[in-house]
């Protein structure tokens, strides 16, 4: 792999796509998308209509109270796509312009979906990062919850705000993170696990 953070900018998207990525049309239901994030411990899934493709992130499925009735249908978002032979600073610039956290890769029409995770294990053995502090990352202000407020609010939080991860405080400690994969997996059913007379 790269050894230098220029080698890694350069470096074809093909080298760090982890695998090929399972495919939704828009009339798919959001309990079946979310049943194959969570087999796939997956943040995202690719969306695809013709010649139009996006995401559905596990965000996107927060405000979703009924996942079985639920079509995806006006939820996902059109990103567009890169190709294996794109370059992985193209990745990045794509992502960084459209705020987003993923990215379709398609070529010949099979499908991959490479993400921001893929990037930074790719850049995790580029010793250039060991000279800069995290510091100069941080950003603020941080929201937190208090470990003892109701996933209600911080459901809210992340669909106010457009976070996913919400740092959680007890006394000014931090006890952990809540992500918007804790509350969509605990509180809605995928297609997997509903059963007929089941309430979702």
């Amino acid at each position: 792999m790269s050894t230098t953070l220029r080698e890694l900018a350069l470096t074809e998207i093909r080298n760090i796509i982890p695998k090929r990525a399972r495919g939704f049309s828009p009339d798919a239901t959001v309990a079946r998308v979310l049943g194959s994030l969570k087999e796939s411990d997956a943040y995202e899934a690719v969306v695809s209509t013709g010649n139009t493709h996006g995401i559905i992130t596990i965000r996107d499925l927060l405000d979703i109270d009924q996942p079985a009735r639920t079509k995806i249908d006006g939820i996902w978002r059109a990103t567009g796509s890169v190709s294996p032979d794109d370059t992985v600073l193209t990745l990045c610039e794509d992502l960084v312009r459209n705020n987003i956290r993923a990215l379709p890769v398609m070529e010949s029409g099979a499908m991959g979906l490479v993400t921001q995770m893929d990037v930074v294990s790719a850049m995790a053995d580029i010793p250039e990062f060991s000279e800069h502090p995290v510091r100069g990352l941080i950003r603020s202000p941080v929201w937190s919850l208090d470990i003892d407020e109701g996933i209600a609010n911080a459901r809210r939080i992340m669909l106010e705000r457009g976070g996913s991860h919400i740092p959680v405080v007890e006394n000014g400690k931090l006890m952990g993170v809540v992500t918007a994969g804790d509350i969509v997996h605990t509180f809605t059913a995928p297609s997997s696990k509903i059963t007929k007379g089941e309430r979702v």
